[in-house]
């Protein structure tokens, strides 16, 4: 039995770079073997064992054939003969094809540090056009990495999407790259790999227009970065992303392709607040006190507190990104006007009105919006 430490925390270790988890990958044994040793079976295609003491995961040496449509669609066979250059073989890219022995030596026969050196990510075998999801694994790396595509393997991720194999992959599945891509500084890279391959046009096309805006996307690209320095929330960074997206559908379109996205529910919830309202914020000195009253009342800030404060905050950046002057001002008043409402004696108006509490409420709220525009410049 031999054991070797393989894929992302090799090509992480090299890159200097922290690495979430450690892989191993065990050559020569079996799974009766591995569970004699005290390994808790755990994988459900394929032999994949839980280390009786750390809990890391290793995994039998394995090949696969590809049997049927979709990234499910291979059978694999992980006897005692399969070697660690057949298991390093059918993973997707050189620089995830490397393996560490315990002696630290590098074992790498596709050339993946050079690939790593030259900040390139390269399909190892034609092969890589069998599983779909390989597109987007390559355009998740080139954002969380910052690398480029290789020419030759671009021509393959072109070829996946013209055999109509993308639209195997479900709906969760998409979104859960990108929810990781979401997270690194150059994000907008896996939009522009997507696109170049045409995949985006197939599987997101609400994203296109977007990315052919050039002076949009570079302006997406360079907010994204900032968020990143200053570790914006992964619903905060979405709710960044629809603003952009929003301005080529009507809100209705781009509101309902949010809720059936596969975002969590909170960036989802911050989304839809920028979709819905921030244009208003923009225009607030040409809406009526009612309109603004309702605006206020759907953000919610009352019980919503923390998204609120979220949404007001996300709104500030985006308008000082976008040197809107103006909008500011109007988050400004916005603020003002929350902060007033708290000084409605609620109490004393639910008991000396109870029977007509909730309009006389909307009556004070309504006072408060008229005193703040009437005693300010912001609009």
């Amino acid at each position: 039995m031999e054991i070797y430490k393989v894929g992302g925390c090799i090509r992480d270790k090299l890159l200097g770079i922290p690495s979430n988890d450690t892989d191993f990958v065990v050559v020569g044994s079996t799974p009766e073997a591995m569970i004699k040793l005290g390994f808790k079976p755990v994988g459900s295609d394929f032999p994949v064992f839980l280390h009786p003491k750390t809990k890391e995961e290793y995994a039998l040496a394995r090949s696969e054939k590809k049997v049927a449509i979709g990234y499910r669609g291979f059978i694999f066979n992980a006897t005692p003969d399969i070697s660690l250059k057949d298991d390093l073989a059918r993973r997707d890219i050189t620089i995830n094809a490397i393996a560490e022995d315990e002696n630290e030596n590098l074992i790498d026969p596709f050339g993946g540090q050079n690939d790593l050196k030259n900040r390139v990510i390269r399909h190892i075998s034609d092969a890589f056009t069998e599983d779909p999801l390989r597109v987007l694994r390559v355009a998740r790396f080139s954002a969380k990495l910052n690398f480029k595509v290789a020419d030759e393997t671009l021509l393959l991720m072109k070829k996946i999407v013209s055999s109509g194999e993308l639209k195997s992959l479900s709906a969760e599945r998409i979104w859960l790259e990108i929810n990781k891509t979401m997270m690194t500084y150059h994000s907008s890279n896996f939009f522009k790999t997507l696109h170049n391959c045409s995949a985006l046009e197939q599987i997101l096309p609400e994203f296109v227009p977007l990315i052919k805006d050039l002076d949009n996307f570079n302006l997406f690209t360079t907010m994204s970065q900032t968020m990143s320095n200053n570790n914006y929330s992964t619903h905060k960074r979405f709710g960044v992303l629809f603003y952009f997206v929003s301005n080529y559908f009507p809100i209705d379109k781009i509101s309902e392709f949010i809720n059936k996205s596969g975002m969590n529910k909170q960036s989802k919830a911050m989304a839809l607040l920028i979709v819905k309202y921030y244009n208003n914020i923009k225009t607030l000195n040409k809406l009526s006190i009612d309109s603004i009253y309702s605006i206020i009342a759907n953000i919610d800030p009352t019980r919503r507190v923390d998204r609120y404060l979220d949404f007001i905050d996300l709104s500030y950046f985006i308008a000082s990104s976008k040197n809107e002057t103006q909008t500011i001002h109007h988050l400004g008043l916005i603020k003002q006007i929350v902060n007033d409402y708290q000084h409605i004696k609620y109490n004393e108006i639910r008991l000396s009105n109870p029977s007509d509490f909730i309009n006389t409420i909307h009556q004070e709220k309504l006072k408060v919006i008229k005193e703040a525009i009437s005693t300010t410049h912001a609009v």
